[in-house]
């Protein structure tokens, strides 16, 4: 693409090597016109067939990682074993528990050490 600030080396590059040029305006336009998802052509029916594939993919990988999970339960469950862990989110299972737990600005810390003792 050449811009409208394209300078004389870059013109000269362009010139010295017979590169193709498009600016910004027929950039668009080609954009505009271009058929969605790849069009009707052989292209087309190739991304589209890739895309199908990878969620065929992607719904075996869930629903294989479903079976695991809710054989772990049971098993867990057999042995009479309960197990939250599995089953937190990232921010429950990390979550300070103690104000020492609490990392970064000690200003900042103080402040809500503060607020939590008025609170």
């Amino acid at each position: 693409m050449l811009g409208a600030d394209a300078g004389p080396k870059k013109i000269e590059t362009i010139r010295k090597n017979n590169i193709k040029t498009i600016n910004e305006d027929g950039l668009f336009q080609l954009i505009r016109t271009l058929p969605a998802h790849g069009g009707s052509g052989k292209a087309g029916q190739a991304a589209a067939a890739k895309k199908a594939e990878e969620q065929k993919k992607i719904r075996e990988i869930a629903k294989e990682m479903d079976q695991q999970a809710k054989k772990q339960t049971q098993i867990a469950a057999a042995k009479g074993v309960v197990s939250t862990v599995d089953t937190q989110l990232w921010t429950e299972k990390y979550a300070p528990k103690a104000l020492k737990d609490i990392i970064g600005n000690k200003g900042i810390v103080e402040k809500l050490q503060k607020w939590l003792r008025d609170w």
